[in-house]
């Protein structure tokens, strides 16, 4: 064995207990108040202020440079002034909105037509062509007319001739007689005309219609109406002695002049062909 290791083993020094170092007594010092700091963050915070929180979150002005000192004014003596009367305050009140005035219409001014006529010359108006009137002049007012009127027959045809007085035209259903047709017949109507003459028709009118039956029996009722019509005139405006002349006068060359004709046709009867006729029978 070394000599080392025959000697028996030193006993352990008794160990000083050595005073805490500066660092670890911050670091003790340190832990309760972050506990406490941590706690104070768990509580809930109160609500901060708008205006405190504006003003956190403004970025921070840089620092103006100091400027020179001013001089200070000698402090003025402030006069005594009345104070100012406060204005009162006037309340808005809503107001229904106004109707609408109408603007009432003026009267015109009354116009003096004399000075308009003087200052506007008067527009120049052709003149009308003159009308020559056909037939007589109207008679003045209040003065009767004189006209007849009175109708011919002959079978089923009628005519109706309205006589006044004129200046000697005859017309048919508004054409001239003298274009009557057939052409062969047209003396036949003229008869009554032709055989008074001029004189006796010259100073009147005679207006004609017609209407029904055949064409002969149309004739012979419009000879009728104009030696009738002429007749009734003279017996109601001229003279009775005038009349008996012409109704003379017609009466003697033909009476169906002035007196219609009664003939008429006999109707068919059963039996027969015709109104007597019989239709033929054989014996054997």
């Amino acid at each position: 064995m070394s000599s080392n290791e025959a000697q028996p083993a030193a006993a352990p020094a008794a160990e000083t207990p050595k005073a805490p170092a500066p660092e670890k007594k911050e670091a003790a010092a340190a832990k309760p108040a972050a506990a406490e700091k941590k706690a104070a963050a768990a509580a809930p915070k109160p609500k901060a202020k708008t205006a405190e929180k504006k003003a956190a979150a403004a970025p921070a002005k840089p620092k103006e440079k100091a400027s020179a000192p001013q001089k200070l004014k000698a402090p003025e003596l402030k006069k005594d002034k009345a104070p100012a009367p406060k204005k009162p305050k006037t309340v808005k009140t809503e107001q229904a909105p106004s109707p609408t005035k109408v603007a009432e219409p003026t009267a015109a001014k009354p116009v003096d037509k004399e000075k308009v006529k003087a200052a506007k010359p008067a527009p120049k108006v052709a003149a009308k062509p003159k009308v020559v009137a056909k037939s007589s002049k109207k008679p003045k007012a209040g003065v009767p007319r004189k006209f007849v009127q009175v109708f011919g027959r002959k079978k089923t045809a009628v005519a109706v001739s309205l006589c006044r007085e004129g200046h000697g035209h005859v017309r048919l259903n508004g054409a001239p007689i003298d274009l009557i047709t057939p052409e062969l017949l047209r003396t036949k109507v003229l008869e009554p005309l032709l055989l008074l003459g001029k004189g006796v028709f010259g100073h009147l009118d005679i207006k004609l219609r017609v209407k029904g039956g055949g064409r002969v029996s149309q004739l012979y009722a419009i000879r009728q109406a104009i030696a009738k019509s002429i007749v009734a005139y003279y017996q109601k405006f001229v003279d009775e002695a005038a009349k008996k002349e012409i109704k003379d006068k017609l009466l003697n060359y033909d009476r169906s002049l002035l007196v219609a004709d009664p003939r008429r046709c006999e109707p068919k009867k059963f039996g027969g062909p015709g109104a007597r006729a019989r239709y033929q029978k054989s014996y054997r």
